[in-house]
């Protein structure tokens, strides 16, 4: 089995924001302040999420922040 490491800097809890719009929008702020990702991220992040929505159906509302790889 792999090791897996969670960082506490890419975790949000507690969040409370009414669209996906201002959630995602709060995660993707909190990547780019970590020089994590490009500044045009937040941009396709939301176009693809218009696409292709990423919520999962799990026990507690859950959402993946991402995009394509460029």
């Amino acid at each position: 089995m792999a090791n897996v490491l969670i960082d506490k800097q890419l975790m949000a809890v507690k969040l409370d924001f009414k669209t996906k719009e201002g959630v995602l929008g709060a995660l993707s702020d909190k990547l780019r302040a970590l020089d994590m990702v490009t500044e045009d991220f937040q941009v396709h992040l939301l176009e693809r999420e218009n696409n292709f929505p990423t919520g999962l159906n799990a026990g507690v509302p859950l959402a993946l922040c991402h995009t394509e790889a460029q």
